[in-house]
């Protein structure tokens, strides 16, 4: 009987510690979605301080502090459950929050240790090879989903991880094996049912021709392109209305790598024969949109290809039908989508070659026929979505020339108000040094990664002449002693954003000069600035020798070179040894 009691009190025991567990599962996961509508609101009032015109990013950063440190406590709670006593439930919880905190090394020793409970689970086999994925752990991230394919139960869900694989692949360099994956996820999207799902496709299946053709590939692009092709051939255009048009678009893009293989004769005919078929199309019905924007689509090519005597001409026929055709079907979505895009990648493909002009007539006839557009027209969100991207491409590549005709140029003097880290420097001051000019601010993430190499360039060369100066306007950021971080204050004044720099200096270990921009100054304008961080190298001689913008090793690599260079060589005038 005694023994019958024990056994009851260890099942009872056990039972509550399940409870236990179970409602701090259910506790946790509360919290959690607590946790996400305080973030939801904070992101809606940033973007009611856009529309009133008063944005205010602090809204999000003061937001996202507090949600990291509220789910941090939250991973305390649950990781106080001793492991030999943590079910799948508790590893899939860990995982959700070590996820939201980006912490992948966590998520990769808690799945580990989840698999070990159950080897065939899919979901345990995807949040690892997310993990890796995400920290760019291409060989374990390819490891993982090979293993995964062999012990998931279900393999439906690790397919898509093929696209996640090709991104990584592709931004490693791995270009075979990203065009191996993009090749065996590219089925997964045929299934087509609204326009979304249509662009997606035919974004990916353009992307895999264009992969395999650049990455030396050449006789397996159009192959493989001509399986995408038989496919949507081989369908009743009754049960699929999608197919026609898309398999319009994958020859049109088989035309393109056509020319670009040389065989212009194969791709004539296949322009002749598209011709041919869409001409019937419209003489039997003229009102067919689907032909109407095949047409034009048809037209987009042929301005490509035509020789350089005759591509004026070819672009003024094709964006003549196009301009008509929207404005005589204003509210076909479809139509508009595939009229924008046009002009969209029209306008790409002049940014790229630099033709700025060219560039901002496009603008001009666009916007003329936007005007034409009835403003209640369901799709005038799409037109001035492109308007936008158009606009964006010319203030983007006027930056882009104004910072390449920089090169070479004399340095414009400094404007300064007051200065951190040391005394004020006069052009004087700076006549025979190297220099490196880093416009930046305390709120810029990318701008704070680049510290430690402004500090290694400061401490390495500034007894060989290097200086170093920071650049940066006055923001309304003080400093909070407590958290030992900058923080946003409304009104705060000059004086006190001085002594919060001289704070923040400290606090991240900042040896070389920071200099505050007069209100009113010019300074950025005269080094092109349209982004930071934006550093700006100029040789003994006073003379511009390199812009970047951006944080990142590469242009890190690019910029000390160019200090090293520098260095090394004598100021005009200097004489020989």
């Amino acid at each position: 009987m005694r023994a019958i009691l024990v056994l009851t009190a260890v099942m009872i025991s056990a039972n509550a510690l399940t409870l236990s567990a179970g409602d701090l599962i259910s506790d946790v996961q509360e919290k959690i979605k607590g946790i996400d509508e305080q973030f939801k609101e904070a992101q809606k009032g940033y973007l009611e301080s856009i529309k009133n015109k008063k944005p205010d990013i602090n809204i999000v950063r003061e937001a996202q502090k507090k949600r990291e440190s509220q789910l941090a406590d939250l991973i305390k709670e649950v990781e106080a459950i001793e492991p030999d006593k943590r079910g799948l439930a508790e590893y899939a919880l860990l995982t959700d929050l070590y996820s939201r905190m980006r912490d992948w090394d966590l998520v990769v020793k808690n799945a580990q240790a989840a698999l070990n409970l159950r080897k065939d689970s899919p979901e345990i086999h995807v949040d690892l090879i997310t993990a890796f994925i995400e920290k760019g752990d291409v060989a374990n991230a390819e490891e993982g989903f090979k293993t995964a394919l062999e012990q998931s139960s279900a393999k439906d869900s690790i397919l898509p991880l093929h696209y996640r694989l090709y991104v990584l692949n592709g931004r490693t360099g791995k270009v075979h094996a990203a065009a191996e994956h993009l090749s065996l996820f590219l089925p997964t999207l045929r299934n087509v049912g609204n326009s979304n799902a249509k662009r997606n496709y035919l974004q990916n299946a353009i992307e895999l021709s264009n992969l395999l053709f650049n990455a030396g590939n050449k006789s397996l692009a159009i192959p493989r392109l001509d399986e995408e092709i038989s496919y949507w051939k081989g369908l009743d255009p009754k049960e699929s209305s999608w197919a026609p048009g898309i398999q319009r678009r994958l020859i049109n893009q088989k035309i393109r790598l056509l020319s670009q293989l040389n065989e212009e004769k194969t791709a004539r005919e296949l322009i002749a024969q598209s011709r041919e078929e869409l001409t019937t199309a419209l003489n039997a019905n003229p009102d067919d949109l689907a032909a109407v924007i095949a047409w034009g689509e048809l037209l987009e090519v042929e301005a490509e290809l035509a020789p350089a005597d005759e591509k004026s001409k070819a672009v003024s026929v094709w964006l003549d039908y196009v301009d008509q055709q929207v404005l005589k079907n204003p509210s076909h979505q479809d139509l508009v989508s595939s009229y924008s895009e046009a002009y969209r990648n029209y306008g790409q493909q002049l940014s790229k070659e630099e033709r700025l002009d060219e560039l901002q007539s496009l603008l001009k006839r666009y916007q003329n026929v936007l005007t034409k557009v009835p403003a209640e027209s369901p799709s005038k969100g799409t037109l001035t979505y492109a308007e936008s991207m158009l606009k964006n491409l010319i203030r983007r590549l006027a930056t882009e020339i104004k910072q390449k005709e920089l090169i070479g140029k004399p340095m414009t003097p400094l404007e300064t108000d007051q200065w951190v880290n040391g005394s004020p420097l006069s052009q004087e001051d700076l006549k025979g040094k190297v220099l490196l000019f880093d416009f930046w601010a305390v709120w810029c993430g990318p701008c704070r990664a680049t510290f430690p190499h402004l500090t290694e360039w400061h401490e390495k060369y500034k007894d060989e002449g290097l200086v170093v100066i920071g650049l940066t306007r006055y923001y309304r950021y003080g400093w909070d002693d407590e958290k030992k971080e900058h923080r946003k204050e409304e009104g705060l004044s000059q004086e006190k954003e001085v002594a919060a720099l001289e704070k923040f200096a400290a606090h991240h270990g900042l040896k070389h000069r920071l200099a505050f921009m007069p209100e009113e100054s010019e300074t950025s304008e005269d080094y092109a600035v349209s982004g930071i961080p934006h550093v700006v190298v100029v040789d003994r001689n006073g003379i511009i020798r390199l812009i970047r913008v951006g944080s990142g090793e590469k242009n890190a690599k690019e910029i000390e070179k160019t200090i090293e260079e520098l260095i090394k060589a004598k100021p005009e005038g200097a004489a020989a040894n």
